[in-house]
């Protein structure tokens, strides 16, 4: 009888979601993705039915619209296999959990907090072809000779991150994430501990590259510990910090590269050279340069380079110019450089070429020379303004056999030279200098070892020790509309006015 009954149920239990599976043994018969045996979905349910929830380590693939959609195949736990299931504009879900190298062909990838792709010897965590989407991922430990150890995305159309963490990643070629040609995305998105040749974090070439709130920090490299960048590359409420590197500590921008920030910030990064960023291309920035460190070039080292557009150099320290360290010419415009620190060119130092600067070089300090800047022998510069810096020799601009054509230079310190010192055949054009030098400085305000002086405007009487000392005689120096006699307070015997 009790046989009966059972074989009566059994028959007149229903299959309401149509999974196959009757009510009697279906642990859930409203849902088609629940069943015994069925795979897991990244839904937080028992979706097989064997009394476990648990969805770790699983992945399925389907569509945005359908992302459990029944009646198409799928692979249940290994997030390898599901990519290569998955075609081209699908998307795999990944659930929590760690999960083995993948390669997307044009198929996206979906995550949610804890899920974690893992790289290994030879392999990135994720090489993306076409136009990937990748979302609430995170990118751990792979180590890959020839390429990124994180993303490589160089056979990538368009790339899109979302959300994603590439963490202690490994590779010749960008450390994190490799871009070759491809239009990419990055939102929200965090670089951090990875290692590389060029490109710590990143590396861009060919590329269109928009960071929206992303940051970058303790990534190493060769060259651009946060990023090397080549392309066209903007930058939005983005951070490079505690990266460091041989040239470029935070980002080094490379020969075609187009750099354009917006509300960035490139602090506490270390290189030999351009402890912030090395510039070969064209920075246009509003960017804060804050307290990076460098041999040469704290915020910034311009190689051939533009930076432009309300750039705040400040705080950063090296042994060559402290803030700036020019090579072979550059043009800086719209930038404050202040606070800076080095040995010789407090704010910036200009090796060779020529530079045309707009903006104020303000309280840089140099333990040896050249408080606001160094003019080195084959360099001429146009200088917009220099202002309460100070060294002890040079407290402006120490000019050593180069051309400075100044504005205005005014409140410096020194004991030889509070505003200008001239030495090595060099040239200086000043317009007006006021109040430089104290009590301690030993000359004039302008002072010329070797070399010639051209004023083109009055002093205003305020330096404190006098307007101009000769070193030596039988020097030529030139003034206009006053014998230097007569205004200047020198020796005449020691200046030759030429008309």
């Amino acid at each position: 009888m009790l046989a009966a009954f059972a074989l009566l149920f059994v028959a007149c239990s229903p299959d309401s979601d149509g999974d196959g599976f009757r009510a009697n043994v279906d642990c859930d018969d409203a849902r088609p993705e629940t069943f015994p045996g069925a795979p897991e979905w990244c839904d937080g349910r028992d979706n097989d039915c064997d009394g476990d929830a648990s969805d770790f380590g699983a992945s399925h693939f389907g569509s945005l619209t359908a992302p459990r959609d029944p009646l198409r195949p799928r692979a249940g736990f290994d997030l390898a296999e599901t990519a290569d299931l998955a075609g081209v504009d699908d998307i795999v879900y990944a659930c929590p959990g760690a999960h083995p190298p993948i390669v997307l062909e044009g198929a996206s990838l979906y995550g949610q907090p804890g899920v974690t792709v893992i790289g290994a010897a030879g392999l990135p965590g994720i090489e993306a072809r076409g136009t990937v989407t990748i979302r609430e991922v995170t990118v751990i430990d792979g180590d890959v000779t020839g390429g990124p150890g994180g993303i490589d995305a160089r056979g990538a159309e368009v790339l899109e991150l979302v959300e994603v963490t590439l963490l202690d990643n490994r590779g010749t070629i960008g450390g994190a994430l490799a871009l070759e040609g491809t239009r990419a995305t990055l939102e929200d998105v965090v670089i951090s501990a990875n290692d590389g040749s060029d490109g710590g974090g990143i590396h861009a070439v060919d590329s269109q590259l928009t960071c929206i709130r992303t940051e970058v920090s303790g990534n190493t490299a060769v060259r651009g510990g946060g990023a090397f960048l080549g392309g066209t590359t903007a930058l939005d409420q983005c951070s490079f910090s505690h990266n460091r590197a041989e040239a470029g500590g935070g980002v080094y921008v490379a020969a075609d590269g187009e750099v354009s920030m917006a509300m960035a910030r490139i602090d506490l990064n270390e290189a030999d050279d351009g402890g912030g960023v090395l510039v070969e291309g064209e920075l246009h920035a509003r960017v804060d340069l804050v307290e990076n460190v460098a041999v040469r070039g704290g915020g910034a080292f311009l190689l051939r380079g533009r930076l432009e557009y309300d750039v705040q150099v400040q705080r950063n320290e090296a042994d060559l110019g402290g803030g700036v360290y020019v090579e072979e010419g550059a043009r800086i415009d719209a930038a404050a450089v202040e606070h800076n620190t080095a040995r010789v060119g407090g704010g910036v130092y200009v090796g060779s070429g020529t530079v045309t600067m707009v903006g104020p070089i303000a309280e840089n300090l140099a333990s040896e020379a050249g408080g606001g800047a160094y003019l080195g022998p084959h360099a001429s510069w146009e200088l917009d303004r220099a202002r309460h810096n100070e060294a002890p020799v040079g407290g402006g601009v120490f000019v050593d056999g180069g051309h400075l054509d100044a504005q205005q230079i005014d409140g410096n310190l020194a004991n030889a030279g509070p505003a200008v010192w001239i030495t090595g055949g060099g040239m200086a054009e000043v317009r007006r200098f006021d109040g430089n030098g104290d009590a301690t400085a030993t000359t004039a305000a302008l002072a010329v070892d070797q070399g010639l002086v051209r004023v083109r405007g009055l002093s205003g009487g305020t330096n404190a020790v006098g307007d101009l000392t000769c070193m030596a005689s039988g020097l030529v120096y030139t003034f206009e509309n006053a014998s230097p006699a007569e205004q200047f307070g020198c020796n005449a015997s020691e200046c030759v006015l030429l008309d």
